[in-house]
C-alpha cells in the first residue's frame, strides 16, 4: 500500500479556509465575507461527502490510509466550522453537540465510518475511536474580563485507534499552546484563539 501523506487539493482548501475563519469576527456582517465563508463551508461539506462516499462504497478491508484521512480531515473542518459560527452567534462555546446540530450550525454530522453511526462530541479530552473532542480553555485564559466565560478552543478529531495518530500532526493554534496539548491519539486538531475583549475601549 502507498501512503499519500500530501494532497494538493486539501492543503490549497485549508489554506483557504483558514484565511477566511482569521477574519475578524467583527465582519461578520459585511455580505462579501458571508458569501465567502458561506462558499468554504459549502466546500467542507461536499469534500466529506464526497470522501464518505468512497469509504461508503468500499468494503473496509480495502480502504487505504490517506481515504480515512480525508474523510476524518473533512470532517473536522465541518464541525470546526460549526463551534466557529457558534462561538461568533452567542460569545461562548457550545455545550455539546446538541448545541450544534439543533442551532443550525451544521449540516451532515459526520458518520463513524466503521459503524455509521454519527460520531460523538466530547470536551473531556479522552480518547475514542472515530469520535471528536473539545478542549476548553482553563479561567485563567477565558477572554472576557466581564461576564467571563469561555471562548478559545481546540477541536481534535481520533482516527481507529490512538496508533493512526503518527498519520497526522497535531499542533494548538498558536495562541493557544500555553494551555492546550493533543490528547494523546490525536490525528488532526484544529483551534481558534479569541482576544480579551477590552471593556474600556469605545464599543
Amino acid at each position: 500500500m502507498v501512503l499519500i501523506r500530501i494532497h494538493y487539493e486539501r492543503i490549497v482548501s485549508v489554506v483557504v479556509i483558514m484565511w477566511l475563519i482569521g477574519v475578524s469576527a467583527a465582519s461578520a456582517s459585511n455580505p462579501y465575507y458571508k458569501e465567502q465563508t458561506t462558499a468554504a463551508r459549502q466546500a467542507v461539506v461536499s469534500s466529506q461527502l464526497a470522501a464518505e462516499k468512497v469509504l461508503r462504497d468500499l468494503p473496509q478491508e480495502k480502504w487505504e490510509i490517506y481515504q480515512v484521512e480525508d474523510y476524518l480531515n473533512a470532517a473536522l473542518w465541518n464541525v470546526y466550522f460549526a463551534v466557529a459560527y457558534y462561538v461568533n452567534d452567542n460569545d461562548m462555546l457550545p455545550s455539546g453537540k446538541d448545541a450544534l446540530t439543533s442551532g443550525g450550525y451544521i449540516e451532515n454530522w459526520p458518520f463513524n465510518p466503521e459503524t455509521w453511526e454519527e460520531m460523538p462530541f466530547t470536551t473531556d479530552g479522552e480518547f475514542s475511536p472515530f469520535s471528536f473532542t473539545m478542549l476548553v480553555c482553563p479561567p485563567e485564559y477565558w477572554s472576557f474580563k466581564e461576564n467571563p466565560r469561555p471562548r478559545s478552543f481546540e477541536l481534535c478529531v481520533f482516527g481507529p485507534n490512538k496508533e493512526f495518530a503518527e498519520f497526522g500532526n497535531p499542533e494548538p493554534a498558536k495562541n493557544n499552546e500555553k494551555w492546550a496539548t493533543a490528547p494523546e491519539g490525536t490525528l488532526f486538531m484544529l483551534g481558534a484563539y479569541y482576544a480579551t475583549k477590552d471593556f474600556n475601549s469605545k464599543k
